[in-house]
């Protein structure tokens, strides 16, 4: 229960409310969190004091979230309600704003309560499942990420191994460090630069809402031919906004796919479009590459298979999407997203 009073700012408890909760001054900087804001937010609550609320909540319009804080009459300068806290590392989480005062003596002092939108604050065990969903998820992509590590960077590091040892018997036998082998230690380095950059370049996700869904995936085609692969992208119908954390997750699913086309397909052409008609945004992937047999559930797979279109189907159902696929051997790849969207105004 939380206590309400406002003529003692020390009698204020708010560690035992289940939404996200801050104490702001005037100047908009954090006095106090509970303990849900620094779990969503990935820092101690320790760490959360004396950081300006801007840097961890912000408007959906990508605005900060501006104090103007009278003794009376507190209210949010952001136009509107909502906003979106910005974990440390992973997805950015929406919420319902309000903000009350916190203590009459104390000017400018107040309390913002970011309620977790889609989330009932009241009931553990709708919370519990969506977080054993999200879990699940994150586990299947760290899975992913350390194969594609192991994949790409180490092998280009244990290449890189072999031609340190080769120079080093060079060296020992007087017969002079050889060129060739030092050009190809350098490219081997480099490649594993590359292949780092790029890997951390696609576990990013900030940059979706600042650029928008369009523009993120557009970045992504030209990921694919800088590669040497004939890439489009296309729009259809009327741009609208929509909701930051179906961004994300949306630009996650055609990242995956535009880099299945590119790893494991062996296409000469991708063509990526995206629909926004009729409340409903789609999203489609298509490749002339191998094609592969489909299999009638993916769930059913052994663990290791289809680890990436595993993470996309449950992307998808996180924000009640239908995700299909369509592939034959030899006849290329179809990846459909439809996602019934609201536009955030």
């Amino acid at each position: 229960m939380i206590r309400t009073r406002t003529d003692s700012f020390a009698t204020l408890d708010i560690d035992r409310a289940r939404c996200p909760m801050f104490v702001v001054d005037a100047a908009g900087t954090v006095l106090r969190a509970n303990r849900r804001a620094a779990q969503i937010l990935g820092r101690r609550k320790s760490e959360l004091r004396g950081k300006a609320l801007c840097e961890v909540l912000k408007s959906p319009e990508r605005a900060c979230l501006s104090l103007d804080s009278g003794k009376t009459s507190p209210r949010l300068n952001a136009g509107g309600t909502r906003g979106i806290l910005l974990p440390s590392s992973g997805n950015a989480v929406q919420v319902d704003v309000s903000i009350q005062a916190v203590d009459e003596h104390k000017d400018g002092r107040v309390l913002i309560l970011a309620r977790e939108m889609g989330v009932d604050c009241g009931s553990m065990q709708s919370t519990g499942t969506h977080l054993h969903v999200v879990a699940e998820a994150q586990e299947r992509e760290r899975r992913r990420i350390a194969r594609e590590l192991h994949d790409e960077a180490l092998q280009s590091l244990l290449v890189a191994g072999i031609e340190v040892e080769r120079l080093m018997q060079c060296a020992k036998s007087e017969e002079g460090l050889p060129a060739e082998s030092l050009l190809n230690l350098r490219c081997l380095l480099r490649q594993v630069e590359t292949d780092v950059r790029q890997i951390s370049g696609r576990m990013r996700s900030d940059t979706v809402p600042q650029c928008g869904l369009l523009d993120a995936v557009g970045n992504a085609v030209q990921t694919l031919q800088a590669r040497g692969i004939d890439s489009q992208l296309r729009f259809r119908g009327t741009p609208v906004p929509v909701d930051p954390n179906i961004q994300i997750l949306a630009y996650r699913i055609a990242q995956e796919a535009l880099h299945n086309a590119w790893r494991h397909s062996g296409a000469r052409h991708v063509r990526t479009t995206v629909t926004c008609r009729n409340g409903q945004l789609t999203l489609r992937v298509t490749d002339d590459g191998c094609g592969f047999a489909v299999p009638d559930d993916f769930t059913a797979c052994g663990a290791t298979e289809f680890l990436g279109i595993k993470g996309m189907f449950e992307r998808a159902s996180l924000m009640n999407a239908t995700l299909s696929i369509a592939s034959r051997p030899s006849r290329g790849t179809s990846v459909s997203l439809c996602i019934p969207i609201v536009s955030q105004v």
